[in-house]
């Protein structure tokens, strides 16, 4: 998350308006605000923008939001709201074109000087805060406006905050390399004003190491932050909410590292600090940790302590934030995983759907959060056996991932792999190798021979060698991500176990029966009836036994195989593994 001082972020935001009448509106002088008759329950950015806006009682207001407020009270004239655009889902050419007009109409109500322009602009951007209404546009032009002023007045201090802002307004566009170039413009510009370790100066690092952090560069970002952290130990003044912030970004960087038990530890020493200085108060810290302490123990399998934290962070950020807020969104998404590795398939479909409507409403089709839910989105439906249409999804989402971030970045080949997997469910098997090799080889040099991806990466070659008969080529890199998974997540991890289960199968193709018939005895005896695994383990067991001769035991597993199959529902018939316990069964009978 990106650090700034100018933020006071009020629930005033989510307000929406129907209507107004005029005559109703009283100016109070002592507050500086107009009120409307039925209440003054609205007063926050009013009292900010003075007669550019009113204060409305929350009763009137749907469907409309506080950009429409803006314009109508700042034309002093009632405008035929239902013909108002809500400019977030324009164009960017039409939020500059807006944006520029609304703009001029406040810099002509006040002195062009940083006294004057610059406080209604900060009130504008206040009004635009992305995490709000997502309108990029209109905030970044908002931001340019306030620093252009700012650079040509003599005061130091209004330029640095303005330069600051606007690289968080790039980052938060998505233009990360222009958020790097304003960032870094602050950053040398706060040291020869304040010095190296003055707090404004740390401020804007942080920022600096976020964005480096979203580009895939964790280590540097990591080794940044540490820096930050050790400073703040020297500060006299109460800087624990910046300490907060550090941590939590130290633990995203190692999360991403995929030294996912170091990342606890950092979220939880977070967490305990923001519960000691925040209380049991709503704020947007608390269940930002709790989303991130939960994607580290998803990771790790721990799917009940994952649950926990994401229910508890789901509950804090719809009453802090609302139901369709960005951040909310986030944290639905990534429960869905969650409720996916347990087995309930459209479970997950059902939340990827609430948090992809959010983001695409809020941040707009080619947003990066837009783009990993899509993504997510349609693994879960190629998981249900839609494969066609998860392949359609993922396609879109490498296109948009390549766009914004280019082909080499983790996003980018995360979704080759998922569309690796899609591919050999339809037996696209030399497509898929290819995918998952190129994926793989990229991943490596970008995040290590041993993050979770990777291997991924190439547990899907291997898949794809075994439908090749290329047999040789799949057991040896099926034992490379054996060794890593045993290393990274322990023996009983599902992932550890459901690599066994791959290797037992190729092992049986490979002739080493006694072997194999081992390896799937000890993975079936993890799992649970109704899975996807169960459900394999037994389909193999049964085929091994078949080659050994075992036709009664063979018929047994393959009985429970295709009972866990039916218990999971229609859906799953197109998928690679049903077909392949399908035609033994038809074999055997």
């Amino acid at each position: 998350m990106c650090q700034s001082r100018a933020w006071n972020r009020e629930k005033a935001y989510e307000l929406k308006l129907t209507k107004l009448d005029m005559s109703k509106l009283t100016f109070n002088s002592k507050e500086n605000i107009y009120v409307h008759e039925v209440g003054p329950d609205f007063s926050g950015p009013a009292s900010i923008l003075g007669d550019c806006i009113a204060a409305i009682d929350s009763k009137s207001l749907t469907g409309y939001t506080v950009k429409d407020m803006f314009q109508i009270f700042n034309s002093k004239s009632l405008t035929e709201v239902m013909n108002v655009k809500l400019w977030r889902k324009e164009p960017f050419i039409h939020h500059f074109e807006t944006g520029d007009e609304l703009i001029e109409d406040i810099l002509q109500s006040a002195n062009l000087d940083v006294g004057g322009g610059t406080d209604r602009l900060l009130a504008m951007d206040q009004l635009m805060d992305t995490e709000m209404l997502g309108d990029y546009g209109l905030l970044l032009l908002c931001r340019q406006r306030r620093y252009d002023i700012c650079v040509s007045s003599p005061h130091e201090e209004a330029t640095m905050e303005a330069m600051n802002s606007l690289g968080g307004a790039y980052a938060e566009a998505g233009m990360h390399e222009q958020a790097l170039e304003w960032f870094q413009k602050h950053i040398d510009r706060s040291t020869l004003y304040y010095g190296a370790y003055h707090e404004e100066t740390l401020i804007s690092r942080h920022n600096f190491a976020t964005t480096i952090q979203t580009l895939g560069d964790c280590k540097k970002a990591l080794t940044l932050l540490e820096q930050n952290l050790e400073a703040y130990s020297s500060f006299d003044e109460n800087v624990d909410e910046d300490i907060i912030d550090t941590l939590s970004c130290m633990g995203l960087c190692t999360h991403d590292l995929a030294n996912y038990e170091e990342a606890i530890k950092l979220f939880e020493k977070a967490l305990s600090l923001a519960e000691k200085i925040l209380g049991t108060e709503l704020n947007d810290r608390t269940p930002t940790i709790l989303n991130n302490l939960a994607n580290a123990y998803c990771k790790l399998d721990r799917l009940d302590k994952a649950a926990e934290y994401y229910e508890r962070a789901i509950t804090d950020k719809e009453s802090f934030f609302g139901r369709t807020h960005p951040s909310t969104s986030g944290t639905v998404m990534n429960y869905a995983e969650v409720v996916g590795k347990r087995g309930d398939y459209q479970g997950e479909v059902k939340l990827l759907e609430r948090a992809l409507t959010g983001f695409e409403d809020v941040l707009g089709e080619d947003h990066d959060q837009t783009l990993v839910t899509l993504t997510n989105l349609a693994s879960a439906y190629a998981n249900m056996g839609s494969l066609d249409k998860g392949l359609s999804l993922l396609e879109k989402a490498l296109v948009g991932f390549s766009k914004s971030f280019g082909d080499q970045h983790p996003h980018t080949l995360s979704v080759m792999i998922n569309l690796a997997s899609t591919k050999m469910d339809l037996d696209q098997f030399e497509e898929a190798k290819t995918l998952s090799k190129s994926a793989a080889d990229a991943l490596t040099v970008v995040v290590g021979e041993d993050h979770p991806h990777t291997l991924t990466a190439r547990a899907n070659f291997a898949f794809a060698c075994m439908e090749l008969q290329e047999y040789d080529a799949a057991e040896l890199s099926l034992e490379k991500v054996l060794s890593e998974r045993e290393k990274r997540m322990g023996k009983n991890s599902p992932s550890y176990m459901g690599t066994v289960l791959n290797l037992a199968e190729v092992k049986m193709l490979m002739g080493k029966l006694d072997e194999a018939e081992k390896m799937a005895k000890k993975a079936k005896e993890t799992f649970d009836g109704g899975s996807k695994n169960l459900a394999m383990a037994s389909r193999i067991l049964a085929d091994i036994y078949l080659r050994k001769g075992e036709d009664e035991t063979a018929i047994k597993e393959l009985d429970l195989s295709m009972q866990a199959w039916r218990e999971m529902g229609e859906s799953v018939k197109q998928l690679r593994e049903y077909r392949k316990c399908e035609k033994l069964w038809k074999n055997l009978n």
